[in-house]
């Protein structure tokens, strides 16, 4: 997951099938949380969906900017940029498949 603008922070991680995020307080943990929902969602659960309050309460820069890489399929690329008054909302992925099932699989898979 990478991002850009989000909540003063621009970083890049690597996620595995199960990934721990630990750290002291303000060290950026929901804000890599937030990355992942903004990329998969293109919102974060529990708030507003329209693109202006997203950067509103997101951005820390005029672009705010997530992408989310898969070993298999398309990546996810979202952007909120302000342009005066508004927000523009942008998302595009590389290609028509996107392994969502593989990210969140409940009941757990049974080992054969």
């Amino acid at each position: 997951i990478a991002a850009t603008g989000l909540k003063g922070s621009t970083f890049k991680s690597a996620l595995g099938p199960i990934t721990v995020v630990v750290g002291t307080n303000y060290s950026g943990k929901s804000t890599r949380i937030n990355a992942v929902q903004l990329a998969l969602l293109g919102y974060v659960p529990g708030t507003s969906s329209k693109p202006s309050d997203i950067h509103r309460l997101y951005a820390s820069d005029a672009i705010l900017s997530v992408r989310a890489d898969f070993t298999e399929g398309a990546p996810i690329q979202r952007s909120w940029k302000n342009v005066g008054k508004s927000v523009k909302y942008e998302s595009s992925t590389e290609g028509s498949y996107v392994p969502l099932p593989m990210l969140v699989q409940y009941p757990p898979r049974q080992a054969a």
